[in-house]
């Protein structure tokens, strides 16, 4: 029976993982959809295009190899337009099944050093399927959009929790 009990643990972490892989790749193939409140005219960065923007900046000694890895590591970078005033902006949006605190802090350390190297603001995002009300109040004093179940939510509003 413990046997079992192992094998079914390993199968619910290796469909979680899945879930979430699927997950973002949604939201990366749909993301003018899902960020369209947020940015418009979006392009998707590639990791290649992401990667040449990051090796010019360590290049140039802005930034350090291990920033460069960290901000590799975004789920979802996106250029495009400000929706409210058309000005140039980046969105970098971290994507989990759930919410957590570290997706939030994840965000706006990435956020924090791309911004360091772009010449244009630089929005930090998370999205998934649902958020703790505590992990979204702590979003929010962060400066983090949300996108829960395809639903953007600005800095300055709590999460419908009737989505």
């Amino acid at each position: 029976m413990e046997m079992v009990i192992d094998q079914v643990a390993v199968l619910t972490i290796a469909v979680g993982d899945i879930q979430g892989t699927l997950l973002e790749e949604q939201y990366r193939r749909n993301a003018s959809a899902y960020f369209g409140r947020i940015i418009r005219k979006v392009r998707v960065l590639s990791s290649q295009q992401l990667a040449d923007l990051l090796d010019q900046a360590y290049d140039r000694g802005e930034i350090a190899w291990n920033e460069r890895e960290e901000v590799l590591l975004c789920d979802v970078v996106m250029r495009g337009r400000s929706r409210d005033d058309n000005t140039p902006l980046y969105v970098m949006a971290e994507v989990s099944l759930g919410i957590g605190q570290e997706d939030v802090d994840r965000a706006v350390r990435r956020a924090q050093i791309l911004q360091r190297v772009v010449e244009i603001p630089v929005i930090p995002a998370v999205a998934g399927r649902r958020i703790d009300p505590l992990i979204d109040e702590y979003a929010r004093d962060k400066g983090v959009w949300r996108v829960v179940n395809g639903h953007v939510v600005p800095p300055d509003q709590p999460t419908d929790r009737s989505t």
